[in-house]
């Protein structure tokens, strides 16, 4: 059919502004934001589908595969609470195991919500209004949230603490002075281009990288050492590890922290080029990741027994090299403030999309929708960076750990299933990428994740303070957002009657 054709047919449509869709023809076949886009309504006459898909983000496999590994790991800082909780062994299949298990099949799952059409950054809060409508995308909005805003605070705080483990000349205030300056350039760097800023993501990466690769190197002849660690003939601390010694909440905690952040990758789904490439660069990042950790954790137990305190990993590396201390030291202030920055990226796009009604309830106030020229969700950032100032002081780095498992545990089960209930339910609606094995691909992914996310689930309530923590910081939340929305309903019912 003539192109013309279709241009005098279908002027009128109205536009969807979602920069994932553009139509093979400039201004036509759209529909309404709100408006959930089926096989049915996409396609008319002999007018295909695919033609709705064509991509114009900015985001490329390289700048995914970057921001994904930056958002997720950005270096094998934190490993060592695992090690000292359950062993070196255990830790090593674990880094594996959770790779499989855990992470594959919820970059599957979040590449299809995300990439289910209209596309926005709404992440778990959209996909779940979808299946579920508003009120129940209220409470995991609110929870969501509560989750960010406390897993950003372990980046921090892990550089405090990698400040204070090195037996250096500190002043007590200095360590303080690096997480808020952390704080501080996390902030300056969100207010730039997403694209920059993954670009600045990519060269840290290599950056963050380099004195661990020097350091396995020169680790490789005493590997033999780490073997026996491994295989359990010497102790990894110097002295038998009890089994009450063991601490599964800590060590189930800490690998979940490790390996968290591939949801969240959903709130910059409207950025990316095209869905194969999203999926592509998560996959890749995935990969990556638990390599990174076994190599670079063989290459510490390489040095001998040690005390797997947080901060160890430059301790053991300087034991070849002492020059490796510092560096790695540096490093790890460098790779938390990544993880930091990745993260509030991802964090402050939230936000921003819960201040505008363009794509469903409005659940903040207008003044977070508000960006700079350069897209930056300006209001959201310095929000966020207030709260994180005052999360930081006070409260160490396991705590904080299994408080955002607890938290994030809750949004798994919502996106798992909202993801069954689409799936299922609404085959109707396009998507641009679907799990592999359709409807057994999807029951395969809940096959696995239901176990996992039950044990973790268990296992993160048996702290009372940490189920206080959560229940206190959901509530104090959802406290502030009920009376901003009682206002508002007030605010609407006295103009209906002027």
């Amino acid at each position: 059919m003539p192109c013309t054709d279709h241009r005098e047919e279908n002027i009128d449509r109205p536009k969807l502004r979602s920069p994932l869709l553009q139509s093979k023809f400039d201004d036509i076949y759209f529909a309404m934001p709100d408006v959930e886009l089926t096989e049915a309504s996409l396609t008319e006459g002999d007018v295909a589908v695919s033609w709705m898909a064509i991509p114009t983000g900015g985001l490329n496999k390289r700048h995914v595969t970057a921001f994904s590994f930056a958002m997720v790991c950005a270096g094998p800082f934190g490993v060592e609470s695992c090690i000292r909780s359950f062993g070196a062994a255990w830790s090593c299949l674990g880094f594996v195991l959770t790779a499989v298990i855990y992470c594959l099949p919820q970059i599957f799952m979040t590449s299809e919500l995300s990439m289910m059409l209209p596309v926005n950054n709404g992440g778990v809060v959209a996909w779940v209004q979808r299946a579920f409508g508003k009120v129940v995308a209220a409470t995991v909005a609110l929870n969501m949230i509560m989750y960010q805003m406390v897993d950003l605070a372990t980046y921090p705080t892990l550089v405090l603490e990698y400040a204070e483990a090195v037996h250096s000349d500190f002043y007590p205030w200095i360590p303080a002075l690096c997480s808020i300056v952390v704080l501080l350039m996390g902030l300056a760097l969100n207010l730039c281009n997403v694209e920059v800023a993954t670009n600045i993501y990519m060269w840290l990466v290599v950056l963050i990288l380099l004195p661990f690769i020097v350091g396995v190197c020169i680790s490789v002849p005493c590997w033999p050492v780490a073997w026996e660690a491994l295989i359990g003939s010497e102790s990894v601390t110097g002295k038998p590890q009890e089994p009450r010694q063991m601490d599964f909440n800590v060590f189930l905690s800490t690998m979940m922290w490790l390996n968290t952040g591939w949801d969240s990758m959903g709130n910059l789904a409207s950025e990316v080029k095209s869905p194969v490439v999203f999926v592509q660069g998560l996959t890749a990042a995935s990969f990556m990741i638990p390599l990174l950790y076994v190599v670079c954790t063989i290459g510490a137990l390489a040095a001998g027994p040690g005390s797997w305190d947080d901060g160890y990993l430059a301790v053991a590396y300087g034991k070849f090299w002492p020059p490796l201390t510092p560096w790695i030291v540096t490093m790890a202030g460098v790779g938390n403030f990544l993880l930091y920055v990745s993260e509030l990226t991802c964090i402050a796009h939230l936000l921003q999309s819960m201040g505008s009604a363009e794509h469903g309830e409005q659940l903040l106030p207008k003044i977070f929708a508000r960006k700079l020229t350069s897209g930056a969700p300006v209001v959201a950032l310095l929000v966020v960076t207030l709260i994180e100032c005052g999360l930081v002081v006070g409260l160490n780095f396991d705590y904080l750990v299994q408080l955002s498992t607890l938290l994030h545990v809750f949004a798994f089960w919502f996106s798992l299933a909202a993801f069954l209930h689409l799936k299922f339910f609404r085959s109707d609606v396009v998507r641009l990428w679907s799990v592999p094995g359709g409807v057994v691909g999807a029951l395969a992914i809940a096959a696995v994740k239901v176990p996992v996310l039950t044990i973790m689930l268990v296992s993160a309530c048996t702290k009372v303070d940490v189920i206080v923590g959560a229940l206190f910081s959901n509530g104090a939340f959802a406290l502030l957002i009920g009376l901003w929305m009682s206002t508002r309903r007030s605010e609407h019912h006295n103009n209906g009657h002027l």
